[in-house]
């Protein structure tokens, strides 16, 4: 599997030197990085990346990446940057919540899942206060119709099973950590897989 994402990188790199202004090799390159554990590197590409084709999914990748390699400050950042921009008026007054979902090429993003994410950070770092009001904003975007994270994102349903396992929801947290580390194992996500089954083993072994 590693061997395969290896592969990946350097394709995507002999496209980039090709044609430097080619995004999707900088997003193939930055999540083959991301998938063997290599955080920083995938943030190089994802900078990139921004700058070439600046949009909600890349910046909420972006944050991931930076959350995971220890960078809350600039992850809450660009979680920020997410959710000022993608749940925007336009999407408010329409009241049709299910369209509310950012669509990139092939790749679809909940703009709930930021929140999920941005509360987990702040909760690690001692803020509960700012924690509960983003599981709460991103608890009643669903409510109003987004119920599901995109399915072929495993940081979502990570974000929201660990949300859920701070609120003190087992079943539901446990339900979508399986979702994440099935999703990671399916992409050869494998260094995330690992850090969700982790965390599994700690959410099952605890009671």
């Amino acid at each position: 599997m590693i061997g395969e994402n290896e592969a990946a990188i350097e394709d995507c790199s002999r496209a980039i030197e090709l044609n430097p202004q080619y995004y999707r090799a900088y997003y193939g390159r930055g999540a083959a990085r991301s998938y063997m554990g290599d955080t920083q590197g995938a943030i190089e590409d994802f900078t990139h990346l921004i700058r070439l084709q600046p949009n909600a999914y890349i910046y909420y990748n972006l944050a991931c990446q930076q959350y995971l390699n220890g960078n809350v400050a600039k992850a809450i950042k660009n979680l920020t940057k997410v959710i000022d921009n993608s749940y925007n008026k336009s999407y408010v007054e329409s009241l049709d919540y299910k369209a509310l979902e950012i669509v990139s090429g092939t790749y679809k993003y909940s703009p709930h899942a930021s929140y999920y994410l941005r509360g987990n950070i702040f909760y690690e770092l001692g803020d509960e206060e700012a924690a509960n009001e983003d599981y709460q904003e991103a608890i009643g975007i669903e409510a109003k119709g987004v119920t599901l994270v995109s399915a072929c994102d495993e940081y979502g349903f990570w974000g929201r099973g660990l949300a859920k396992h701070r609120q003190g929801k087992r079943e539901g947290a446990i339900e979508d950590l399986q979702k994440a580390a099935e999703i990671a194992l399916e992409h050869k996500n494998i260094a995330f897989h690992q850090r969700v089954s982790d965390l599994l083993t700690e959410i099952t072994s605890s009671q």
